[in-house]
């Protein structure tokens, strides 16, 4: 369970780095004969949110990661406490 979301999590950072570098090749100099002089403001709003969008993702699936561990770690503390010699009568 634990490496599918390790897998997810370097997929999702493959994909934020792809539009990242997508959307710098697409902002590069040379767009003073646009039609639409606002097209470079939104392209950098869609960016920018799209960038958002996807920072958060990666924090939830950092989170997620920590508390499925952190879930493992006690099933596994007190399966062990359980099987204890100790502790049966």
């Amino acid at each position: 369970m634990a490496t599918h979301v390790f897998d997810e999590y370097l997929k999702q950072m493959k994909d934020l780095q792809k539009k990242v570098f997508g959307a710098m090749v697409e902002n590069l100099p040379g767009g003073a004969n646009q039609s639409d002089p606002s097209a470079p403001l939104k392209k950098a709003l869609s960016f920018q949110k799209g960038l958002i969008n996807a920072t958060l993702k990666l924090q939830e699936t950092g989170v997620n990661m920590a508390l499925n561990a952190q879930q493992d770690m006690y099933r596994s503390y007190f399966k062990l406490l359980r099987n204890n010699p100790y502790m049966k009568e």
